[in-house]
Order: C-alpha cells, then sequence, then structure tokens
C-alpha cells in the first residue's frame, strides 16, 4: 500500500480500474523519463516518498532539467522515506517513478481523506486550494457535517462546502479499500463527476 505505484494493483482488485488515476509511464530510473511522451498537462512523482512529486500545469513553463535532476535526487536510495521517519514499509520497495494524468475540474482540485477504522469511515478532512499559498483543512463527519477539530493550527474553508454529488459511492468506495486493515485513511478526489482514488495511508504523518 505504500508503494505508489504496485497499489494499483490492491486499488484495481478492490474496486475497480475505473476508480484509478490513469497512469502515463512508469520508469526506474530519471534519465529514463520519456517526458516527450507525455501530454502538455500531467503529474509525476516518485514511489517511496513523500511531497516528492511535480506538477505540469503548463508545459511551456515546465523545467524538464530541472525536472530530471529532481527526479534523480529523489531516486537516491537514501530519499526512500523510511530515511525520514523509519516508517518500516517503505524500506523495501523498488524505486520508480510515475506519470500520471492531470485532474482539474476548474475550481481547484479538493481531496477528501477519510479514516477508516476496521473498513468503517469514522471521519474525514478536506483539503481545499492545495495549490494555492492558503490551503484550508476542514474535517466532517460521515455525514457531511462540520466538526470543531483544527489540524495543526492549519486554516478552516469559510462558508459551507457542498456535499459531493457522488457521496454514497465514496463512502463504498473507502469501506471496500479499507475492509482489512486496522486503521487506513483512503485519500480520494471527486473531479468532472468522477472519483478517484489518490492514495492509501496507513499511518499519516508517520503516525
Amino acid at each position: 500500500l505504500s508503494d505508489k505505484v504496485a497499489v494499483r494493483d490492491y486499488i484495481r482488485e478492490k474496486v475497480g480500474e475505473k476508480y484509478l488515476v490513469k497512469a502515463l509511464g512508469v520508469w526506474d530510473s530519471a534519465d529514463k523519463v520519456d517526458f516527450g511522451s507525455l501530454p502538455e498537462k500531467f503529474a509525476i512523482k516518485v514511489n517511496w516518498g513523500c511531497h516528492q512529486n511535480l506538477i505540469c500545469a503548463d508545459r511551456a513553463k515546465f523545467d524538464e532539467v530541472f525536472a530530471r535532476r529532481e527526479l534523480a535526487n529523489w531516486m537516491k536510495p537514501t530519499s526512500n522515506h523510511y530515511y525520514s521517519f523509519l516508517e518500516w514499509a517503505y524500506k523495501d520497495i523498488p524505486g520508480r517513478i510515475i506519470a500520471e494524468e492531470f485532474l482539474d475540474d476548474g475550481h481547484g482540485l479538493r481531496d477528501y481523506k477519510f479514516f477508516c477504522f476496521q473498513g468503517e469511515p469514522k471521519f474525514l478532512f478536506v483539503c481545499d486550494g492545495r495549490e494555492s499559498e492558503t490551503p484550508t483543512f476542514t474535517t466532517y463527519d460521515c455525514d457531511f457535517k462540520r466538526m470543531n477539530i483544527v489540524w495543526g493550527g492549519g486554516a478552516l474553508y469559510k462558508g459551507e462546502m457542498e456535499k459531493p454529488a457522488a457521496w454514497d459511492e465514496m463512502l463504498e468506495i473507502v469501506r471496500k479499500l479499507s475492509s482489512e486493515m486496522p486503521f487506513l485513511r483512503v485519500d480520494l478526489y471527486y473531479v468532472n463527476g468522477q472519483v478517484k482514488v489518490g492514495e492509501l495511508t496507513c499511518y499519516p504523518g508517520a503516525g
């Protein structure tokens, strides 16, 4: 689950191919990344880390030399997330780079992070405006009612956030993905009328 490439097989098995973000390419080293094969917009990241990703929203402004250098640094064995916080599940992951489809609904991508215990979601927080300098992190229960919780002093969303139209579908997905786990955080996107799985996290923030 901690391998951002291998986890795709688990997601595919549990809920189906349609909930995966489309993969555009997978490589085992930075010098093999074929930027020429990628579309005008994409996301690219390494599979064994945290905050090791690049977003290309405009190919004309994307610096491929810088990107290849960053990816090469992130592919060094000591960049494996295990060496940051000793999270054991990362240690033996083989390093790979994956490019994925750029997700955008024209309003900014919201990240719905469900905290699931024994296969049952209990609450979530919604990250809104992550691409901005002032993202918000707002907590909701599973009826999508705001809870009086602040994450790490982060800002809260102002006003009322609308429940996603696919809410029941989202709850069904997180239940299936977390059904075998004592705890799992399941991150979903709802973009252009489709639900997509972002990542699965066994211990958010290194526990």
